[in-house]
């Protein structure tokens, strides 16, 4: 088997765009050695002929990979710039009409509600990857109508970077009150907090290196501690998420508390070349 370069992370990258591992491979097989006749293929990446088959008829289903009729048969695969460019397309039509359908639902199903009121309980789950994470803690921004406590790491805040929380924090922290509380030991890790762009920054020895979020004193999420070296397998990362009153009013007590004891934020006055740079270093 020939070890495709950077194959397991450009693999884990495509899960976003709906591919699962093994139609992963077979993709990126093809745009690597392709075309390539798939008794070849299988050899080079290591998976068995049926599983190929069936991968071939899902990409062939979506659009970024073609056969030919011949015998043997070779396989095509669209150039990854058309391939995902695609597939978003259709993501995007695919949203439109669920947009569409969830009015029609919601008047279809209105006779069949449940219309007697069930007692309030506070609810308890479990989120695991850090795709699933950040879009959370996107979501409780974006919900947030008084204020919200980000209670992190320096690496985790790196990571955040690269999602749509930076987006929502300049979206809405002119009308909400958001608070960064984090530990900063030099300048370079005062840039990257500064890059993230929230304006309320407190400065210290947080807890341990766990992450903690709470959006209006009403919802709650909690991680142990978080892997500060691993910047690219986020499949280990996990949180507790609730919206318990007692377990989130004794949290933002002690948040609170911790904001008014630690130091103000860092120098906004850092150059923006600067930032970039560091920021580079600090995510690679």
């Amino acid at each position: 088997m020939y070890i495709i370069p950077n194959i397991e992370e450009v693999v884990k990258d495509l899960r976003f765009f709906g591919l699962d591992d093994i139609d992963a491979k077979v993709y990126v097989g093809i745009v690597h050695f392709g075309p390539i006749e798939i008794g070849n293929l299988a050899e080079k990446i290591g998976i068995q002929r049926g599983k190929i088959y069936r991968s071939l008829t899902r990409l062939k289903n979506i659009g970024i990979v073609t056969t030919t009729f011949s015998h043997p048969t070779i396989c095509y695969a669209k150039p990854p710039k058309d391939a995902l460019e695609m597939i978003i397309e259709d993501s995007l039509d695919r949203v439109g009409i669920m947009r569409k359908l969830s009015l029609k639902i919601q008047n279809d199903t209105y006779e069949l509600r449940n219309t007697s009121k069930s007692p309030e309980i506070a609810s308890f789950s479990i989120i695991q990857g850090r795709y699933n994470v950040y879009s959370k803690i996107s979501k409780m921004i974006e919900k947030a109508q008084n204020n919200i406590y980000i209670v992190t790491t320096i690496e985790d805040i790196a990571r955040m970077y690269h999602t749509t929380i930076p987006e929502k924090i300049m979206m809405r922290q002119d009308q909400v009150d958001i608070r960064l509380i984090t530990r900063a030991e030099n300048q370079d890790q005062d840039a990257l907090i500064n890059r993230f762009g929230i304006k309320n920054v407190r400065v210290g020895k947080i807890p341990a290196n766990n992450r903690t979020v709470i959006r209006d004193q009403s919802e709650l999420l909690m991680s142990d501690a978080i892997d500060s070296h691993n910047m690219v397998d986020g499949d280990n990362d996990t949180v507790m998420h609730t919206d318990s009153n007692e377990i989130t009013a004794s949290l933002y007590n002690f948040y609170l508390m911790m904001w008014s004891k630690f130091k103000p934020g860092v120098d906004k006055q850092i150059g923006s070349a600067r930032h970039s740079r560091v920021f580079q270093n600090s995510y690679n």
